[in-house]
């Protein structure tokens, strides 16, 4: 009797409502009793236990597999558990001088506070990435669940802060007015390191000039960093000019960013003049041996005058300084919608590489563009090319997948568009073609020989 109850209670588990009225029917006429049924021990008693434990186990399995998952994604992307006796301050090297150690988010979000604040602008010293970080992996903190970080500008759970709402403050003052330029002047090494899932989010409300990024703005040297999986937002409704960045909002004439790269994505709504790219907004210094896989999106939330003039690139914004650009490539994709039933009379320039050239003479060199620029099929009065949207500028050595900018049907689709050499997949993924992207250089380029450019050349740090 016992077996009957138990293999009674596994078939009404698995049937409808119907089935299992059906059976109980059957069951009272083979003698099976009431209280057989809905006893303690009974039938249907047994049935729904058996169903409670089950759901209840296969929701400890699921914890289980998320924590499982968690750890092993945390393992592929080499995130350790920190080792920080100091949180919040950084380590200085005792082999190296004026050198000082990143060591945990903990020491990030101080160093961030230390530039914003013109406590020290770290010129004449080196600031080295530790390890690798990420800001939603509880081994990349001290303690993430900390609430004793308002001195820094975090008022609540550290990590719940960084990972959600405006998140991570950056590195540096974000207004250009003469009496708030704390920027950062001196070295940041990432020592090959990444940092995953960066996020920003600014609603930007305020009458000044804003500049936004990891570092707002870069006067020293920034190099052999990787920013991974970010997720930044900027929301300008005030119509003041502004520069936004993943890695820097301005890279200034004596600033120099090399080896480094974005993937993720960027999100901006605009009015006004501005300038936006998924390294850098507006770039006056030296940038080379990088690359952009983030996606960008780019939406206009208001007209207010026709002298607009909006420069967008996958990875500078704006080229406003003398300094030649090259041996970059951009991935990723760029998408831009204008207000709906708008024509736009302003200057919007849109490049793969870059938005505008605005130095006569400046050359972007030996680099190419895979990611397609996207309009939504608007008529939009946009000038879009494949490196770069519009300027006095030009290119040497330059390639791009097909026409990027087949998308848009502009009314002013600019002849820059053609300033670069249209290839095939086939053929960019060929070992000629890393042969032309080095055109007599030191073996800067290479052949994607692991797929971690999906078989398109890669840079040699890679």
């Amino acid at each position: 009797q016992a077996g009957l109850i138990l293999y009674a209670s596994l078939i009404l588990y698995s049937l409808t409502i119907d089935n299992i009225l059906n059976i109980i029917v059957l069951l009272i006429l083979a003698g099976v009793s009431i209280a057989m049924l809905t006893g303690d021990d009974g039938i249907l008693t047994k049935a729904q236990t058996a169903k409670t434990e089950t759901e209840k186990a296969s929701e400890e399995e699921q914890e289980q597999l998320a924590d499982l998952e968690n750890t092993i994604e945390g393992e592929e992307i080499g995130i350790r558990k920190v080792v920080d006796e100091k949180p919040g301050e950084l380590e200085e090297s005792k082999t190296e001088q004026n050198t000082f150690i990143i060591n945990s988010i903990e020491d990030l979000v101080a160093f961030a506070s230390d530039v914003t604040n013109g406590y020290d602008d770290y010129e004449g010293k080196i600031v080295k990435l530790g390890l690798n970080l990420d800001f939603k992996s509880d081994k990349s903190y001290v303690n993430a669940n900390r609430t004793d970080y308002e001195k820094y500008g975090y008022s609540g759970n550290l990590k719940d802060l960084l990972t959600t709402g405006t998140g991570f403050i950056p590195i540096g003052s974000s207004s250009n007015q003469n009496d708030n330029q704390n920027y950062f002047k001196g070295t940041f090494e990432g020592e090959s390191h990444k940092i995953y899932n960066l996020r920003i989010e600014q609603k930007i409300d305020t009458e000044s000039c804003r500049i936004e990024g990891m570092f707002t703005v870069n006067r020293g040297i920034i190099e052999n960093l990787g920013i991974e999986k970010c997720n930044v937002s900027y929301d300008n409704s005030t119509g003041t000019w502004s520069a936004y960045g993943v890695l820097a909002g301005v890279n200034e004439s004596a600033g120099i960013i090399r080896n480094c790269y974005v993937t993720g994505q960027m999100k901006c709504a605009y009015k006004g003049t501005y300038n936006v790219g998924c390294l850098i907004g507006s770039n006056q210094g030296v940038i080379s041996e990088c690359y952009n896989k983030a996606d960008l999106y780019v939406a206009r939330n208001e007209i207010i005058s026709s002298m607009e003039n909006i420069r967008i690139g996958g990875i500078i914004g704006a080229q406003d300084g003398y300094e030649n650009i090259g041996n970059l490539y951009n991935t990723g994709s760029i998408t831009f919608s204008n207000l709906t039933g708008v024509e736009i009379s302003s200057e919007i320039n849109i490049g793969s590489i870059c938005g505008v050239i605005s130095q006569k003479g400046v050359i972007v060199f030996n680099s190419y563009a895979t990611g397609p620029i996207l309009g939504n099929g608007r008529k939009d009065w946009v000038y879009a090319g494949n490196i770069f949207g519009r300027g006095t500028g030009n290119t040497s050595n330059c390639y791009c997948l097909g026409d990027l900018t087949s998308d848009f049907d502009s009314k002013n689709r600019s002849s820059v568009k053609n300033l670069c050499t249209p290839k095939t997949e086939e053929e960019m993924k060929k070992e000629d073609f890393v042969k032309s992207l080095n055109d007599g250089q030191e073996e800067i380029w290479k052949k994607d020989t692991k797929n971690v450019n999906k078989g398109f050349p890669i840079l040699s740090w890679q």
